[in-house]
């Protein structure tokens, strides 16, 4: 969850997670999904928001869980900083 072991790849890996996130599989989205919130990146909560809507059942718990993972990896980089915030549920129906 540090930055530092993805080689100053951040931006590089949540282009190629955030692909994956429209595939055509579930297994694919599901697996973007999980990556993107153990990621911690800045952006997770508005890539993954969408997948809150999404009309499978286990994309919308994958999504809730990767916001959590991401909110806790935030913190722990930064315990002094807020996370930021959450996507507006009304703004997902």
């Amino acid at each position: 969850w540090l930055p530092e072991a993805s080689g100053a790849r951040l931006g590089e890996i949540q282009t190629a997670l955030s692909a994956m996130l429209d595939d055509k599989q579930l297994s694919v989205r599901l697996a973007a999904t999980e990556a993107l919130g153990k990621t911690g990146l800045d952006k997770t909560a508005e890539l993954i928001a969408p997948a809150l809507a999404a009309k499978e059942a286990p994309l919308r718990a994958a999504a809730i869980m990767a916001l959590f993972r991401s909110r806790m990896i935030l913190k722990l980089r930064n315990p002094a900083s807020p996370p930021g915030e959450l996507p507006d549920p009304d703004s997902l129906a």
